[in-house]
């Protein structure tokens, strides 16, 4: 599978957070620094990532400064992730207005960047700018909106030191191009366990991997199908695999949730979204399955993908069963609890009875007491 990453940056999402879109020129800042800016400071020349003492020349008593506390934009910051929870699994956010999202299991990852924008867009109001590429560096660097082949771009947008990048430049290599035309053993001979690095990124490759870490508290996968899941066998395949897949991690991480969602794509790309609230908890392969099963149950059109989230996730309640280990309760009869509460709604709650509670003729408890006190069988 061919790595794809997008990276997301939300531009505005602070000051737009706090409603400060006046006339008066904002700032916030951080570190001293500025983070974020109204269109009334940016249209009058001060740039993201100047430093406070440069805005406060600038703008004097007629500017306001206000500083970055992370509590402040954390319910503004969950609303646009939720957002791309929407088509993508794996969050990775970077800061509050950042993140990288892995696309790589989608069929067509270009156009679900482009849906990822514009539903941005339409839910909080503000650009965002995206890069893409095969690894992280880059698409980060893509979301500037240089619109420059990389090999043309200053060494200073490698993911490497400042202090790297200054000896890069005492170098020759004002450029990433530049890089190019030195061999790794040169490199070690300058840069030692660096170089390996630096030649890797100059050479337009890096790091892939994107971890998923939002949202909070969830298991996340998918299941394309080969073509169109157009009949119901076709279907369940797909939700045996999920089930097994998403229901041994939950078994193994020894958690369960009572929530799932589902998004199901159809051919023609539209998606729709399924949740449901269970009573019993989903902590297993066997009741995943029938989850999944009871809200795909009056599915009668075809669907390309399947994607499903249990959110919510809970640590299950462990009990000491030996003295050398924990088991998870219930996690080992839970699929038997299920056919069973399955009988007892379609034939009764007396359809099923514990064996003390089975009636035993006369005859019978008599020969078993007869048996139990001379040690033979009643003749």
């Amino acid at each position: 599978m061919t790595p794809f990453v997008l990276f997301v940056n939300l531009n505005g999402f602070y000051v737009g957070s706090l409603g400060l879109n006046g006339e008066q020129p904002a700032i916030i800042h951080r570190n001293k620094r500025v983070l974020d800016l109204n269109a009334a400071a940016s249209s009058r020349g001060l740039e993201r990532s100047a430093g406070l003492p440069e805005a406060k020349a600038m703008f004097g008593r007629e500017g306001m400064y206000v500083e970055w506390e992370e509590d402040a934009y954390l319910a503004d910051r969950n609303d646009w992730l939720d957002v791309v929870t929407q088509f993508a699994d794996v969050i990775e956010p970077v800061d509050q207005h950042q993140c990288f999202v892995d696309l790589s299991a989608h069929p067509d990852p270009g156009d679900v960047a482009e849906q990822i924008q514009a539903a941005l867009k339409a839910q909080t109001g503000l650009e965002a700018c995206i890069g893409m590429a095969s690894c992280r560096w880059i698409a980060q660097v893509e979301s500037f909106g240089f619109g420059l082949p990389l090999c043309s771009l200053p060494v200073s947008y490698f993911p490497i030191t400042e202090e790297l990048a200054t000896r890069l430049v005492g170098l020759g290599c004002t450029k990433i191009g530049d890089v190019r035309q030195f061999p790794l053993e040169q490199l070690r001979r300058q840069f030692g366990k660096d170089a390996f690095l630096i030649h890797q990124a100059a050479n337009g490759q890096g790091d892939s991997a994107v971890k998923a870490l939002y949202p909070l508290n969830s298991i996340s996968d998918r299941f394309l199908f080969d073509g169109i899941a157009d009949t119901r066998e076709v279907l369940e395949n797909g939700v045996v695999f999920l089930a097994k897949k998403v229901g041994r991690r939950l078994t193994d991480e020894g958690v369960f949730s009572k929530s799932l969602h589902v998004w199901l794509e159809d051919e023609d790309g539209s998606v729709s979204f399924h949740e449901r609230t269970f009573g019993k908890p989903i902590g297993a392969p066997a009741s995943l399955n029938f989850a999944l099963n009871l809200l795909l149950s009056e599915l009668c059109h075809p669907i390309s993908c399947i994607r499903i989230r249990l959110p919510d996730l809970a640590p299950k309640k462990r009990t000491q069963r030996t003295l050398i280990g924990m088991t998870a309760e219930g996690a080992k009869d839970e699929s038997a609890q299920n056919a069973l509460g399955q009988l007892r709604t379609k034939f009764g709650n007396d359809s099923i009875l514990l064996a003390n509670q089975v009636a035993v003729e006369r005859y019978v408890r008599v020969r078993q007491a007869w048996r139990a006190v001379n040690g033979w069988s009643w003749k």
